[in-house]
């Protein structure tokens, strides 16, 4: 009997098993076959581009902030200063020293991307960042914790709920960056990471909306 596979399917079907080659070869690690598209996400990949556009309106979420206190997204941009919403607790204390007294910003702690319950990346195995995706607003808090204390994180956090509903509602997972402006006008909408993820195209973005700072 001859099994005849869908066009489409067979080309996924050689790419994968050229990519699984090429690991087995020594040629290319995973994380560079996952870049260069040999291999995907997999069934935890829930990576969307979001219908939310540059010059349309952000959504008003209510946030609950690392310190237990709540914020509105509107109470953010009510002023002119704009407004760096990052998505994922990431290194950005260059441009936040740079920047923190011409604009504001809001880090967003999401499900995590690489959880050790789901999809596991060895890199961070070795940093010994292994951790479950949390079940309980609790567990989510606790993992933000545990990143802002080894990063020594300064810009503020805020947690996401449960439902992830800022996540989904900005399409952010697993990582992102917006810049928002008076009135929530979305002004600068990075790609979805890992690797549409340019901290430094954010920041050319930002350092167009305000005056340069002091050097």
């Amino acid at each position: 009997m001859i099994v005849r596979i869908p066009a489409v399917r067979r080309k996924v079907l050689i790419r994968v098993a050229i990519g699984l080659a090429v690991v087995a070869a020594g040629g290319l690690t995973y994380y560079q076959l996952l870049k260069a598209g040999f291999v995907h996400y997999g069934k935890y990949d829930h990576r969307e581009r979001g219908s939310l556009q540059v010059g349309g309106q952000a959504p008003d979420l209510d946030l609950t902030m690392y310190d237990g206190s709540s914020v509105r997204l509107s109470q953010l941009w009510g002023g002119a200063q704009p407004v760096l919403v990052v998505f994922r607790s990431v290194d950005l204390h260059r441009i936040y020293d740079r920047y923190k007294d011409q604009a504001r910003f809001l880090t967003v702690y999401i499900s995590e991307a690489h959880p050790d319950d789901e999809w596991q990346m060895d890199s961070n195995r070795e940093q010994k960042f292994v951790f479950k995706q949390p079940k309980r607003f609790e567990e989510r808090k606790d993992l933000a914790k545990i990143l802002v204390d080894r990063l020594e994180y300064r810009l503020p956090v805020a947690i996401d709920m449960m439902d992830n509903r800022t996540e989904k509602a900005f399409a952010a997972w697993p990582e992102r960056i917006y810049i928002l402006g008076e009135g929530g006008k979305i002004l600068y909408k990075g790609k979805v990471g890992p690797f549409g993820f340019h901290p430094e195209e954010a920041e050319k973005a930002l350092a167009a909306l305000v005056r340069p700072p002091i050097a």
